[in-house]
């Protein structure tokens, strides 16, 4: 399959690989080449094409150079793909680009589904198929990532135009269905495509507001109305101003947002023993410990358990280091936290603890691992080193096997 993009930049895939490459060998035939996507299906005299490729140059043969350019395109499209040369086609007295099966063209694509969607009242699960595909083909601007020629700028600003307008159109439907969520998603969406859209920046701070998300509202309100681009909070109209005013200046909203954080956070699970979690997490912990262990001058405890012996049973070893973390979750503090560093190493934070109290919760641990796996044949072996609150960094190293 060959997909060509004009949307956002001009690519031409073919199978899922980049032809970008070959078609840069020739910067006029490209030129051409979008030209006439522009004007699919629509033969254009060879006098214009001329023009368009030559429009401040004088030359001896014109209709030659014409023909050597176009020549030497096809040569380059039947090395991307075959396929390709049979869409360019010699009409009398010019040429025309007519798509042929196997290859899209996301313009094209484009303008169809905007016909289908012309005068759409009802949001039907077809109509919410096709806007999204609207959505998903217009990821930016007509040949956004070159200077865009003189000759493409009026399709540019009618694209454009088209896809607010769809845009706008779906957006309404959904109002009318009561659907915020995806009114949320749908502004954010073409906010990728068009960041500095006055309209949608409302649009979405409206959707945030009908939905509730009062914090989201007050954060995308002040976010649009700092855009360098020129927006203004005068660009607003008064139900937002007004709405954004009430929130900053009421104090329920505060106390709305304290109750529901602190239902949130009291209804979690809450489960015994050590907190497991990523590598990430896990030196936000630290980082988090510290800061409250300096005030009291106290130290952490950093522990790394190495399993040995199982190196030729992967499987195995996966399964022993899953039930390593299960037995160190339940043998530990509260407090504790645990993360799996590499295919055999566990390693542990432990707050408020020395060496020797190391080196007793290691032998905790060991106990209950191989209570856990009686016929295991690996090894445990364990090394700490001391975090002091004053940053300086003590280890010492003890095996247990």
């Amino acid at each position: 399959m060959i997909h060509i993009k004009m949307l956002g930049g001009f690519h031409v895939d073919v199978d899922g690989r980049s032809a970008d490459g070959m078609l840069g060998k020739s910067p006029k035939g490209i030129l051409l080449l979008q030209y006439l996507m522009l004007h699919p299906g629509e033969s254009v005299p060879a006098r214009r094409l001329m023009e368009i490729m030559w429009p401040n140059e004088s030359s001896a043969s014109p209709e030659g150079a014409l023909k050597t350019l176009i020549s030497r395109l096809r040569t380059i499209l039947t090395q991307i793909h075959p396929t390709l040369t049979g869409c360019l086609i010699t009409a009398r007295g010019g040429y025309r680009w007519e798509s042929r099966p196997g290859v899209s063209v996301d313009l094209e694509e484009f303008d169809r589904l905007a016909a289908q969607l012309e005068n759409t009242e009802e949001l039907t699960g077809e109509a919410r198929h096709l806007y999204r595909s609207v959505l998903q083909l217009f990821v930016g601007e007509l040949l956004q990532d070159q200077e865009c020629p003189a000759w493409a700028k009026p399709k540019a600003d009618k694209v454009r135009l088209t896809y607010l307008t769809l845009v706008e159109d779906y957006l309404r439907l959904l109002e009318q269905e009561g659907d915020a969520q995806e009114m949320i998603s749908v502004c954010r969406t073409a906010l990728d495509a068009q960041p500095f859209n006055d309209g949608l920046h409302l649009r979405l701070t409206e959707a945030l507001m009908t939905a509730r998300r009062d914090q989201e509202a007050l954060r995308q309100y002040q976010h649009a109305s700092n855009l360098t681009s020129g927006l203004n909070r005068e660009s607003y109209d008064a139900n937002v101003r007004e709405y954004y005013a009430q929130l900053m200046r009421s104090e329920q909203t505060i106390n709305d947002t304290l109750d529901e954080l602190y239902n949130g956070l009291v209804s979690d699970v809450d489960t015994a023993g050590a907190l497991v979690c990523d590598s990430h997490i896990f030196r936000e912990m630290y980082h988090l410990q510290k800061r409250c262990l300096e005030r009291l001058g106290a130290d952490i405890l950093l522990g790394v358990v190495m399993v040995s012996g199982m190196e030729d049973q992967p499987l195995q070893l996966d399964r022993t280091m899953t039930g390593l973390i299960d037995v160190m979750r339940s043998n530990l503090r509260r407090g504790d936290t645990v993360t799996r560093q590499n295919v055999n190493q566990i390693a542990m934070l432990l707050p408020m603890a020395s060496e020797a109290q190391g080196q007793m919760i290691m032998e905790r641990i060991k106990r209950g691992f191989y209570q856990r796996f009686p016929n295991s044949d690996c090894r445990l072996s364990c090394r700490f080193a001391l975090l002091n609150a004053d940053r300086r960094v003590g280890a010492s190293a003890r095996k247990t096997e």
